[in-house]
């Protein structure tokens, strides 16, 4: 660490000839720290000490008598030589060579020699250890020497005089420590005591959340992630996992975590663990972290200096702090404040506080927690890291500064987006994700965070700076707007083109940000009236691996008309670009094939009667029963037949029961289709006709209006999204389609296809045969009760045991 504050010290030189003159200029010197100090022994001789420089220099010595001084210069670099004459003195001698650029001196070398009598001389006269543990010491000496160091420190080799040593890392609790290396000659009553101090550097430690050891993919994602992490470059002191340690919180998922975390983390680096809501999926949730884990839910420390708090979940759900947990999150930043004054604190929790960072708004996903979030008001040093909602790092509004500093983790194994667009929360491509970070302290106070892209082994740009003071004061991420909206380039263009099934498409290129597109809005235009709209997520979590282009394909267009399809790029706050229009281009009528029939609803058919009564009348007679509040029912002369009729309460619906009828069972499986029709006075999130509790399926109603198909799929829900959006109080017919053959989803609204989506894999219904049954104005739940309840009516409900063609699907519209 010498060399480190040898080189501070020229550049100090340098700095004080800058302020002396009247004006100041750039001065290039490149002279090694290890060069500043030359010693020799008794016979003297020569050394040549070569540097770089840009500027007019001159040379001198003090001693010119004996030790003698020559620059050679050349067009690149210039040697400095040294002679020195041999001393027949008994006493050992000193010399200055001044490095001059006119009268002003700009570096020094001092020289050291030997005298007759028995001596050594050593060029370091202390010893500073921070971040860089090895350190050299240049000794001459015209004796034998034996050493004695402190035992953190080891001598590794000597070469030359050059002797190399090793200190230990310092414990984390350790602020500094100091000690002598003792070079001695124990004959002729010689020592030389080199001073040594070791302090903590500045804190550097990795963040990661969402591990869910257990589920596909996580253990390979964790392997990357650490070591992405371990390897950028920099040692790190510490790796906080922040809570979703195991995907349901069993043992064996610990067991499989730690031997991850063992065979990838170097033992001096800590290792802290928090709980998140999954790790309480079981009874035992807490006891088996502990027991496997060994640390406390909550952990107050310090890391070199700095406070850090740690924070576990209490259950599953998002505010169960109990009076003890605030007491504790109290006192620690509390004390925080009082002992670490000027300093951030550092506190992670797996769930962020509400109305902070991305993800936690009531309108990006409502992913925070209000219960703690008074506590933290008072402390505008806090930098609050926090996981859970899986939302990317690559989106700038994962940093935020309006209340504190809050930080989002990243994405795990998968990532996801806020609801409302057309692609789902699970857009493409969103588990080819694995991302952390990086926190540094900085030498002037500021905080800098790295993002990194590990299943791409990147760094995701820029850094974030977190400037000092930390008194909210200097916070650089508040009210941020998103500067300039995003822009497509003058050669760009929306091309229309024809799928093989007869439907038009629209391909368009990514747009350029300033920071990155979130994502586009195509709509198609019938002049000034919009009669299709869709939406495409830019997957920015992709880096630089993101699509260049995106097609898609534009459903249910009116016929016989010129229609425009225009594109426009929306930024992560909401800047939308110029539009990029299509040419213009006429979609054909639907024409069903000659011969084509109504299909027969095989499965279930279920017909209201009156006072709430329902049946199914197909030959299955699959059980219809209701909830704890039977709905109303009305003859509508619309459809001349009797509907029924719901007010958003969770008790009344009709319960569609499949949990002894394999036929059910097995086009779930291979392939079927659901109908409905229904009105909603609202535009809540509603279940007209659906059956997921944890799997299965169903026909949904996202908040907006927009009319949706999930279906758990593979191994996590996938959802089909309509570029239809509902009118309340106005009726709509669906059918929702999964056809395993075709390893696709289908969603049609009136007759005409709305949206689909590719879905390799089986599709799953509930574990629990209790939840084998459809609720009609609800979604199922194990409770007895529904999700999502309607507010509206139902004319309809069937199910088909097979895939129904385009022909069918327009027929069972038409003839309603």
């Amino acid at each position: 660490m010498f060399k480190v504050l040898r080189s501070i010290y020229l550049v100090c030189i340098l700095a004080i000839v800058f302020s002396c003159g009247t004006k100041p200029k750039q001065v290039a010197l490149t002279l090694a720290a290890d060069d500043l100090c030359q010693c020799f022994d008794t016979q003297g001789g020569r050394k040549s000490v070569k540097f770089a420089t840009d500027i007019r220099i001159s040379i001198a010595s003090s001693e010119p008598s004996w030790c003698a001084v020559e620059l050679w210069e050349s067009d690149t670099c210039k040697n400095l030589i040294i002679k020195v004459a041999d001393n027949n003195d008994l006493k050992k001698r000193s010399a200055e060579i001044r490095i001059m650029e006119h009268a002003a001196e700009i570096a020094r070398i001092n020289v050291l020699q030997l005298g007759c009598e028995p001596d050594i001389v050593v060029r370091e006269d202390s010893v500073l250890i921070r971040d860089n543990l090895n350190f050299t010491l240049s000794m001459t000496a015209n004796v034998p020497v034996d050493l004695r160091l402190p035992n953190w420190i080891k001598e590794v080799s000597e070469t030359g005089g050059v002797y190399t040593f090793v200190a230990q890392k310092m414990p984390l609790e350790l602020q500094e420590r100091a000690g002598e290396i003792i070079i001695e000659n124990k004959e002729y009553a010689l020592s030389v005591v080199i001073p040594v101090s070791q302090v903590q550097g500045l804190p550097r430690f990795a963040v990661i959340s969402d591990v869910l050891v257990g589920r596909t993919s996580s253990q390979e994602k964790l392997k990357k992630r650490l070591t992405t992490l371990l390897d950028t470059g920099k040692p790190i002191d510490a790796i906080f996992i922040v809570g979703d340690l195991t995907d349901f919180g069993a043992a064996v998922q610990y067991d499989e975590l730690l031997s991850i975390v063992g065979d990838i983390v170097p033992e001096d680096v800590v290792v802290y663990y928090m709980m998140g809501n999954s790790d309480h999926y079981t009874q035992k949730g807490e006891e088996t972290f502990k027991s496997k884990i060994g640390q406390p839910e909550h952990q107050y420390f310090s890391i070199k200096g700095y406070p850090f708090v740690t924070m576990s979940m209490r259950g599953i759900y998002t505010d169960r702090f109990t009076q003890t947990d605030k007491d504790f999150l109290t006192s620690s930043l509390s004390d925080a404040q009082e002992n670490y004054p000027d300093k951030p604190i550092f506190y992670f929790m797996h769930i962020g506080a509400k109305e902070t960072v991305y993800g936690t708004e009531m309108d990006k996903g409502d992913l925070g927690s209000e219960i703690l979030k008074p506590i933290l008001l008072g402390y505008p040093q806090l930098i609050y890291f926090s996981g859970h909602s899986n939302y990317t790092l690559s989106d700038p509004r994962s940093i935020n500064q309006n209340v504190f500093t809050a930080v989002n983790i990243g994405s795990g194994i998968y990532s996801r987006i806020e609801y409302g667009y057309t692609e789902g929360m699970y857009p493409p491509n969103n588990e080819n994700v694995c991302e952390g970070i990086i926190v540094s302290v900085l030498d002037n106070g500021d905080v800098e965070v790295e993002r990194w892209d590990a299943a791409r082994n990147e760094e995701i740009c820029p850094k974030w700076l977190i400037k000092a003071p930390h008194d909210g004061s200097a916070f650089t991420y508040k009210n941020l707007t998103g500067g300039s909206a995003p822009e497509f380039s003058k050669k760009d263009k929306a091309v229309i083109s024809k799928t093989e099934d007869g439907a038009f498409a629209v391909t368009f290129p990514q747009a350029k940000d300033d920071e990155k597109v979130h994502h586009y809005i195509i709509d198609v235009l019938d002049g000034d009236k919009v009669v299709f709209q869709n939406t495409r997520f830019s997957q920015l979590y992709l880096n630089s691996r993101m699509p260049h282009s995106f097609t898609v394909k534009l459903f249910g267009l009116p016929a016989d008309v010129p229609l425009v399809a225009r594109i426009r790029a929306v930024d992560s706050y909401d800047n939308i670009s110029s539009p990029l229009l299509s040419d213009k281009f006429v979609s054909q009528p639907f024409i069903p094939s000659e011969g084509a029939k109504r299909p027969f609803a095989d499965l279930f058919n279920i017909e209201f009667g009156k006072s709430g009564f329902a049946e199914d009348i197909s030959p299955n007679k699959l059980k219809v029963t209701t909830g704890a509040t039977a709905p109303k029912t009305y003859f509508n002369e619309e459809y001349g037949r009797y509907v029924a009729m719901f007010e958003n309460n969770n008790t009344q619906f009709y319960k569609v029961d499949y949990k002894n009828n394999e036929l059910v069972k097995n086009a779930f499986f291979t392939g079927f289709a659901l109908e409905t029709v229904y009105m909603s006075h609202d535009l809540r999130n509603a279940a007209p006709l659906s059956g997921k509790e944890w799997e299965g399926l169903g026909i949904e109603q996202e908040v907006g209006g927009q009319i949706e198909f999930w279906a758990f799929v593979g191994d996590k829900f996938k959802k089909t999204k309509s570029s239809v959006f509902i009118e309340p109080g106005k009726y709509y017919h669906v059918v929702a389609m999964y056809d395993r053959n075709a390893a696709k989803m289908h969603l049609y609204v009136n007759g005409k296809k709305a949206g689909e989506t590719e879905v390799p894999g089986d599709l799953y219904i509930p574990k629990r045969d209790d939840c084998h049954w459809l609720g009609i104005g609800g979604d199922t739940h194990s409770s007895g009760r529904v999700n999502y309840p309607l507010d509206g009516e139902v004319v309809l409900a069937r199910m088909y045991g097979r895939v129904l063609t385009d022909d069918e699907i327009y027929l069972l519209y038409k003839d309603l």
